[in-house]
């Protein structure tokens, strides 16, 4: 009697115990489960194959596999360069000036002035809203991108549309991509175009707060050179560097460009995400001739550790 009651108080113990467990476990699947549900996977880094391929292929249909053609980036996983055949322009074509500078200039650049800012506005138009449209299989973020300038072909033959790439508002060093809208028939009779991100660089992941200083920087750059100080020596109206140029611009409002040799100016000074290899890194960038003319140097120092990158 004493056995049978000994037995139905282990199976109970045992019974609840059982209950205890399954409680516990089905409370730690569902935090993993929940877990796994809030995790946001940034959508412009490249993903597993099966992804990209869908991405791919999505891609292909929507654009026609007869007029695709994509090179993909070794280095960064994502599509380099994509061309795009059409038998339509992608931007509007307007007609060519009917009128010649040696009867009419007045008219040419009226003419000119007037289709060509329609031109260039739809071009920019139409580059932002492609890469906004397939900004997850082109790995590309269009919040990073700043609006650089725009070339136009002559009679609007095409516009090449090319932008900057900035980070949190920090500029990536030589960071940048076009889209060349080309509205000129090639030989085979179709429109082109063309997506070039070769020099951009995704899944950029750093603090933008530095911790050292622009003058601690500079005294890091100072201490390798062995110097006491570090500036550019410029020739404005020979140079055709256009940092340079609009470095002295902005700062030196004064001088009158045309007429001076040689101007001594600070070395320039930005703050930049600097990629190396696989990695970024946030940098104070100083570029310096020290009078040594064709001779730059550039020196990036890590903003947060203050080693020379």
């Amino acid at each position: 009697m004493d056995k049978g009651k000994n037995n139905k108080w282990f199976l109970k113990r045992l019974m609840i115990g059982m209950i205890i467990i399954s409680f516990i476990y089905l409370s730690v699947l569902t935090f993993k489960t929940q877990g796994l549900a809030n995790i946001t996977l940034n959508p412009y880094c490249p993903g597993d194959t099966a992804r990209i391929e869908e991405l791919t292929e999505d891609f292909i249909v929507k654009y026609g596999e007869e007029n695709v053609r994509i090179d993909w980036s070794e280095s960064t996983g994502i599509p380099e360069r994509i061309h795009i055949y059409s038998k339509e322009p992608f931007v509007i074509r307007y007609p060519e000036i009917p009128y010649s500078w040696e009867t009419n200039p007045t008219m040419v650049e009226i003419w000119a002035s007037t289709y060509r800012s329609k031109y260039i506005e739809e071009a920019k138009e139409f580059a932002l809203s492609f890469l906004s449209e397939n900004s997850v299989f082109l790995g590309i973020n269009v919040n990073e991108l700043e609006f650089s300038k725009i070339d136009v072909g002559s009679n609007n033959a095409y516009a090449k549309v090319i932008y900057n790439q900035v980070y949190k508002g920090v500029p990536v060093n030589d960071g940048s991509l076009y889209v060349l809208v080309d509205s000129e028939e090639n030989p085979s009779g179709e429109f082109g175009l063309i997506m070039n991100s070769s020099e951009y660089y995704p899944c950029i992941d750093v603090d933008v707060v530095p911790d050292l200083s622009e003058e601690e920087a500079e005294s890091v750059v100072l201490e390798d050179r062995g110097v006491t100080e570090l500036f550019n020596i410029v020739n404005i109206p020979v140079s055709n560097n256009s940092m340079f140029y609009e470095y002295v611009c902005e700062h030196f409002p004064h001088i009158d460009y045309w007429k001076i040799q040689e101007v001594e100016i600070p070395a320039i000074t930005r703050l930049v995400i600097y990629p190396k290899g696989s990695n970024a890194y946030l940098c104070w960038k100083f570029v310096f001739n020290l009078g040594d003319w064709g001779h730059y140097w550039y020196y990036y120092i890590d903003a947060h550790t203050g080693d020379i990158t």
